[in-house]
């Protein structure tokens, strides 16, 4: 059911953002049940590619979606087939957290019939990642018909809808979902709302809708719908005309349902706006400037490296981390074509962004986790370095080799870091090895690579959590750096996803901030990445799709805003902390400008040798200070950093 209302609000967003969000949870409220929904019908936009004509028709070139996560766990997914070949069998692909699964069905009647699958691992094929257990959602990506056996002419089935048996939690089963349905026009924007109701029975309840600013200050009067979801998961649309204010850098819109009766949890949604970054940042080189960033130039063509690399100077970003693929690159047996990568460090060198290599994983004409297989990793390591000397001074060897990443022996690892570094280090005695590149700090890990007298200059660390304390996580990073005895510490991958089971967008921007500004701050930490700079995928119920402080589209979420905050405030080299006596309380500051922030609320004041000319918050919107002589009274909440542009702090008291 389609619905549109007209409603004047100061809000918008650019991009998606979805959220299914119970404001309380309880243990009944995760015991899980089972409902069923409809996943798709085919007698409309299937959102599947490949189809015939009529929308129905599938083939054996198969049929894709980019973006189709089932609800919960799923017991039973059902393809209802209108007609088939006899004999023919009906295929489905499925993905997981770095996993494929497919399947055949048994061979088809010909005539109409539901086919069941039940869920992966037994009676599927699988590939990718050797995980003891499935991460959801599934994505059903790809459907296709394979032929009956011996039979040469074509084969197709007529497909009706696919429905899904599945079990979820309680406060899981109402679902609403937020997002943008089309390009801003002038000051107005079209806001989708959609929602799923998995009980059997209709939910009637309100609709709720308000308007905040970064502050948390409400911009409108919250608006009330009524509104009622049919049962067995059928969707429902509503769309909203909202106005986008044109003096803000952020507003956010939160749509919540709350149901009658108080069996259900509430849910809600948010959609955040992010002005566009003006053109800036320098694009003069600065390897001593710790902001860093996975752009991941090699995922994209050669045509796109220019613009995506100026999207990351925009926002004041001086490093990347730019995977180098052995298989690509080792064309035939110990020939090596280093082009496609010459594209890469080129425009992240035209616009003021240094990179660090990542080595990895394996080639196509070697036996991995062998004796051979590292000696030939050698041989192309020694080829990309003697390649890149001159461009490249740091590279890392493999890329969490502490998780299913590398599916051999642990102990094997601290061979190839060991002869990697001496090739390495013979053809360019001034590079510089990133070692170890653990998921998460592992400390067991790191020892037992210090343990087999594996060397690295740097040690490279993937501290991903699900909150944030500031103090904790600095002394992390100091007790990181004392266990390999001083040497330098980089974060090469750091982030929070903004999937409908993760945080906010405007957590995401905040626990950015905080993160960079706070590895920077612990003296520990010389630079620190995120990932990555664009969402990998467009499904909003996938944790991997996103991660990036961009959508797909390119355009900015709030993170971008917050990375450009930091990057462009305190660029001009390593910034410095501020001396600061109150503990929670911390201080950043560079040649042109500082950062305060605290994981508390807290009144502090700024003793300046220079007041600042502005401070701003982290989306670059001016605030009001007062200053009585050399002194800034300033009231710092959690998540919240301010920014001082000019000036200089000496002090924070």
């Amino acid at each position: 059911m389609l619905n549109r209302v007209s409603i004047f609000m100061v809000a918008v967003a650019v991009g998606l953002a979805v959220a299914i969000t119970p404001a309380c949870v309880s243990a009944a409220d995760t015991e899980e049940v089972t409902g069923r929904y409809q996943v798709v019908n085919f007698a409309g936009d299937s959102g599947f590619s490949g189809l015939g004509a009529d929308g129905r028709t599938l083939t054996p070139d198969g049929a894709r979606h980019p973006r189709l996560s089932l609800f919960g766990k799923p017991e039973r997914i059902e393809i209802y087939v209108n007609r088939a070949a006899p004999g023919s069998r009906l295929g489905v692909a499925l993905v997981s957290h770095f996993q494929t699964f497919r399947r055949l069905s048994d061979p088809l009647a010909g005539g109409n019939e539901t086919v069941v699958f039940t869920p992966p691992p037994d009676g599927w094929e699988h590939s990718g990642a050797k995980e003891d257990h499935i991460t959801y959602p599934l994505q059903l990506v790809e459907l296709w018909v394979a032929p009956p056996e011996g039979h040469s002419g074509p084969a197709s089935a007529e497909l009706d809808r696919i429905e899904c048996v599945t079990r979820i939690s309680r406060d899981r089963q109402l679902a609403l979902w937020a997002e943008w349905a089309g390009p801003a026009d002038q000051d107005r924007r079209t806001m989708r709302v959609q929602a799923w109701n998995l009980t059997p029975e209709p939910v009637s309840g309100s609709l709720r809708i308000r308007q905040l600013d970064w502050e948390e200050t409400p911009l409108n009067q919250e608006v009330a719908l009524p509104l009622t979801l049919p049962g067995n998961g059928e969707r429902q649309e509503m769309l909203f005309d909202v106005t986008i204010p044109r003096r803000l850098n952020f507003t956010e819109v939160v749509a919540g349902f709350s149901p009658e009766g108080g069996a259900l949890a509430p849910v809600s949604a948010k959609v955040c706006h992010t002005r566009e970054l003006e053109d800036g940042g320098s694009r003069e080189l600065r390897p001593e400037s710790p902001w860093g960033m996975g752009v991941y130039l090699y995922r994209y063509g050669t045509e796109e490296h220019e613009k995506v690399a100026a999207l990351a100077r925009q926002a004041g970003v001086k490093w990347s981390r730019e995977e180098f693929s052995w298989a690509n690159t080792e064309v035939a047996l110990g020939e090596y074509d280093f082009s496609f990568y010459d594209s890469v460090v080129s425009a992240a060198h035209r616009n003021g962004i240094s990179v660090y290599g990542l080595l990895c994983y394996w080639g196509r004409f070697t036996e991995p986790y062998t004796e051979k297989g590292i000696d030939d990793f050698c041989r192309w390591a020694r080829a990309a370095v003697r390649h890149f000397r001159g461009r490249i001074k740091h590279w890392e060897v493999y890329n969490e080799p502490n998780i299913f990443f590398w599916s051999g022996p642990k102990e094997l690892y601290p061979v190839l870091l060991k002869r990697c570094y001496a090739a390495i280090k013979e053809e360019d005695p001034d590079a510089l090895v990133l070692g170890c590149s653990t998921a998460g700090i592992d400390r067991d890990f790191i020892q037992d690579v210090l343990n087999a007298g594996a060397p690295f200059d740097i040690l490279t660390i993937h501290p991903y959590r699900r909150t944030l304390v500031e103090s904790k996580f600095a002394n992390e990073l100091q007790r990181a750096a004392e266990l390999v005895g001083g040497r330098e510490v980089w974060i090469t991958e750091m982030g929070w996803s903004t999937h409908a089971a993760g945080v906010s967008e405007r957590d995401q921007a905040s626990l950015l901030a905080c993160s960079y500004l706070t590895a920077v701050w612990s003296s520990a930490c010389q630079n620190m990445g995120w990932y990555d700079l664009r969402n990998d995928g467009p499904d909003p119920f996938v944790f991997e799709h996103n991660f990036g402080v961009l959508y797909q589209d390119f355009s900015s979420k709030p993170a971008f805003r917050a990375l450009a905050s930091v990057c462009l405030t305190l660029d001009g080299g390593k910034p410095t902390p501020i001396a600061c006596k109150k503990e929670g309380v911390m201080g950043l500051r560079a040649e042109r400008g500082a950062a305060v922030w605290a994981d508390r609320e807290e009144q502090v004041t700024l003793v300046c040798d220079r007041p600042p000319e502005q401070l701003r918050n982290l989306m670059g919107e001016p605030l009001p200070f007062s200053s009585k002589g050399r002194k800034v009274r300033l009231h710092l909440r959690p998540g919240k950093p301010v920014f001082a542009v000019g000036g200089r702090i000496s002090r924070i008291e």
